[in-house]
């Protein structure tokens, strides 16, 4: 088990480095369209929470529920890029 999970993170890293594909064809450019993707979706789900509750659809507390998450969601995928969130 030990071995295939290193195995998968030094593809992973590999791939990241622009070393090559992994083993399901991924280049680094796709892992950055990726997160990019991500990225927008995140900041998209964070404009609809707020109109959402903006047009009374949801609560106050409901937002704040939903911003907590989204920041999680940020400071994850910044953890994985090495850098602070935004």
């Amino acid at each position: 088990m030990y071995d295939d999970v290193a195995q998968h993170y030094r593809t992973r890293l590999s791939t990241l480095r622009g070393e090559g594909s992994d083993k399901h064809g991924t280049t680094a450019a796709h892992a950055e369209l990726y997160d990019g993707i991500a990225r927008e979706l995140v900041q998209l789900e964070r404009r609809t929470a707020v109109d959402l509750r903006n047009q009374g659809r949801i609560s106050d507390e409901a937002l704040r529920r939903v911003l907590y998450e989204l920041d999680l969601d940020e400071t994850r995928m910044a953890a994985a890029d090495g850098r602070t969130a935004e």
